[in-house]
């Protein structure tokens, strides 16, 4: 299991990419990982840019003096190599790759994804994407993401390959008043897989269910390993996208996953004792009954409409 600490409770963040333009992406990052600096330290890396948010802009990473924890990177995709490479020397301790145009879109696009591998097997430093939302964990007031509202703290975690549908999540729970304690876009799976957060929130108190938007699985075996270990404590709901063979093509250019045969992932779902829902809405019915109730004893619940013997 990879370390992701840093990731999840950094002390320190650099956002490179931050931008002053508003409604850009890298204004989004700066103005969501700025509701948490009472709690951590934050640095804007522009090279165009002297301040931004009344805090001090870098031209690079390097030219920081502290120990970096997170990098979050929203930069053009074809210069996103050079980026993590300097940050690879700096040796930080976790790298979010907001930007997309990698393996999502073609051939040229993974030539550059698979510089990044490279990159970060090398270095030992964990990844998250790229080509995701980011990763939010309302507890401790972590934002590093660029979605347009900040959620309540709660007892889901929500793993979603899909930064968009986190989006709209998270507008649904506002209205209805539930929270999370993860929320985290994981985009390309460049390095660290499904798996490897799964078994990070798995260790959190503060979750009792785990809920996924699944569009297709890089390593079976593993995920199925992982999935029997945590469903012995915390129950899994998943919400497969790509079930239809449109589904299918659309996933492909979405987040370049393959999203398989469904009734191999129906039977793998089965065998593990992962509940599967048919709609967002039950998605999150089901995640909130479990969260909010206590297990049945003996693994046994009776409903019914009276209290007659």
């Amino acid at each position: 299991m990879k370390n992701l600490e840093k990731i999840f409770n950094p002390k320190t963040i650099a956002i490179i990419g931050a931008s002053s333009r508003q409604n850009s992406v890298g204004w989004g990052l700066v103005k969501n990982i700025l509701e948490g600096r009472n709690l951590r330290k934050i640095f804007c890396v522009n090279p165009f840019e002297k301040e931004i948010g009344e805090i001090k802009c870098f031209s690079k990473i390097g030219d920081i003096s502290q120990e970096i924890d997170l990098a979050v990177i929203a930069v053009k995709a074809k210069i996103v190599p050079q980026i993590v490479e300097q940050c690879c020397q700096k040796k930080v301790g976790g790298m979010i790759i907001i930007s997309s145009g990698f393996a999502e879109t073609g051939k040229k696009g993974k030539i550059l994804q698979d510089k990044i591998i490279k990159l970060v097997k090398l270095a030992n430093i964990p990844l998250i994407g790229p080509n995701c939302l980011g990763i939010i964990r309302p507890s401790i007031k972590l934002n590093a993401s660029f979605a347009p509202a900040f959620p309540k703290p709660g007892n889901i975690a929500f793993i979603s390959q899909s930064g968009a549908l986190i989006d709209s999540i998270i507008d649904k729970s506002l209205s209805e008043s539930y929270g999370f304690s993860f929320l985290i876009s994981y985009g390309n799976e460049a390095d660290l897989a499904l798996s490897d957060f799964l078994l990070f929130v798995n260790k959190d108190r503060q979750t009792k269910v785990i809920i996924i938007y699944l569009e297709g699985l890089k390593e079976g075996r593993n995920f199925m390993k992982v999935a029997k270990k945590i469903l012995k404590t915390k129950p899994m709901i998943v919400l497969k996208a790509g079930r239809s063979e449109m589904g299918k093509k659309a996933v492909s250019s979405h987040t370049a996953s393959l999203a398989g045969n469904y009734q191999i992932y129906q039977a793998l779902f089965k065998q593990t004792g992962i509940i599967e829902a048919e709609t967002i809405e039950e998605l999150f019915d089901i995640a909130k009954i479990l969260a909010w109730q206590p297990r049945c004893k003996n693994g046994i619940g009776i409903i019914t409409n009276g209290g007659g013997g």
